[in-house]
Order: C-alpha cells, then structure tokens, then sequence
C-alpha cells in the first residue's frame, strides 16, 4: 500500500519547497561573471516528455515523480509549464508523488483545435489525470494564472481534492482590477500584450527561433546562467504559433468575471489554502 500523508502536513512540506527551490524562469537573470558556473541538471529532465497522456485524439504532458499520495499536481503560470518546478519537484517527490502538468500547445503537449479558455485547460487536467492512471486526491499547487485554475478545479471537483496551496496566485478578473486602478498604463494592458503574442506567433511562422537571437529573448525570456547547454539548444522549440496563441487566449480570461465564483468558493473540510509571496 502506498504511503499516505496528512495533507497538512504535505501541505507545510509543498510550501517549504517553494519558499527555497521555486524556479521561476520568467524572472530568472543571467549575471555577469567571469568563473564559469556549474550546470543545474535537475533542468535536463524538462527537456524531454514524461508521460504523454491521451485524452481522445491529443496528448497532454505529465511529469510525475515519487511515490505516495495525495499526489500533489503542479500548476504554472500564464507563461510557463511543468519545467517552472524544476527545483521544487523533487523536493516534494521526496514525501510524495508530484505531477506537474503541460497547458495544451505548452511544453510537450499537442495543442487544441482552437487556443482554450480557462475552464478548458482545467477540463484537459481532469481528463489526463484520470486517463494517465494518476490517482487522487490531490493538492493543487497553482502559481499566478495556475492558482486560479486550481481553484477552478477545486470548484468542479471537490472531492478529488486534499488541499491547496496558491503561490502569488491570480485572483479571477485580476486584469480588470488592475485596469480600474488610477495609475494603470495601458501600453502594459491587453490589447498591448495580445498584439505581442501574435507578433511572437507570426515570427515563428517563419522557422523555429534561433538559440541566441534577439526575437527569441523578445518572446520568451531569459534563463538561468546554470541552465545546460543541452536544454537551451531544445528552449527554441517550445515557442511555436499554437503557444503564443494559447497565452494570449488564455490572459483574456482575467479580463472577465466568468471565473469570480471560484474565488469565493467554500472550500469545506479541506485544509485551508494559503497564499505564498
């Protein structure tokens, strides 16, 4: 029989995790040294898929690691996909069994038949951990757009899931409540980012991005000074049309009230959730 955590427990566990070994790419700046630095292989793993799961004509990527449960499903942000937990995935694979989880058109998984709203990316999650054999109950661990979506699935399913843990998360309609507040700027508004995405996508039209090319910095970011060689020569591929259109998709919804019932959502006997800065 396989171990079983308290979730408080697992929950304390996830958090330490993040506090110390997030990796967040996004945010990631190369520094200026002259010694050159070691290599960081935990990344190496992303590189590749983990468990291609079919949920009826498309594959949805799954990393999984350790043993035990709940399990624990790992959420990125608008961004990112299961590669953000490079650092903190084996911590939790220590206590329990983590899976982070690939958007479709995000990292290793196929795209949809159109770029997907919300509520859609959560459906494609339900429907892969069921397929993929990846028992409940859970503990969502959602990062910005991630953590709203975690809470989207704590809405639909609640009884799959064991706690939840929402890292500097995204409340539903957050591009409204910037857009309201007196010293907004639109140059950083929707209409401004959407334009980005699909200049980003038009670029790719016309070949995979080249490792060292200033579009690819303009449309993805930079990584960390210890990524591996062997990662950056793959980061190109995962910035195609289909991606950028999924992003761009994907922050309209926080510009709409669809979702706001999911923040008030009771969460009943579960653990409490609890928001990480």
């Amino acid at each position: 029989m396989p171990r079983l955590l308290n979730p408080s427990f697992l929950r304390c566990t996830v958090l330490g995790a993040l506090l110390f070994c997030i990796g967040d790419v996004v945010l990631a700046q190369q520094q200026p040294t002259s010694l050159p630095v070691a290599e960081d292989r935990r990344m190496l793993l992303y590189s590749e898929p983990g468990q291609l799961v079919d949920i009826g004509g498309r594959r949805i990527n799954m990393h999984c690691m350790g043993a035990g449960g709940p399990t624990v499903v790992l959420m990125a942000g608008l961004f990112s996909w299961s590669l953000i937990w490079y650092k903190t995935q084996p911590v939790i694979a220590e206590k329990t069994r983590g899976c982070a989880f690939d958007r479709a058109a995000y990292g290793f998984s196929d795209p949809a038949p159109q770029p997907q709203i919300i509520s859609e990316v959560v459906e494609d999650l339900h429907k892969a951990l069921k397929a993929g054999a990846i028992p409940g109950p859970y503990v969502l661990v959602g990062h910005s757009l991630g953590g709203l979506e975690a809470r989207v699935y704590a809405q639909r399913w609640p009884e799959e899931v064991a706690g939840m843990v929402l890292v500097d998360t995204s409340p539903a309609g957050e591009g409204l409540i910037d857009e309201n507040q007196p010293d907004f700027d639109e140059a950083a508004g929707r209409e401004s980012y959407v334009a980005h995405m699909l200049h980003c996508a038009s670029l790719s039209e016309h070949g995979a991005f080249q490792q060292s090319s200033s579009e690819l910095t303009h449309c993805s970011a930079v990584l960390p000074s210890d990524t591996p060689a062997a990662f950056r020569e793959v980061w190109p591929r995962f910035f195609t049309r289909s991606y950028f259109e999924a992003k761009a998709s994907l922050m309209w919804g926080l510009y709409d009230h669809r979702y706001d019932t999911a923040d008030h959502h009771r969460l009943g006997a579960m653990p409490p959730s609890r928001a990480v800065y």
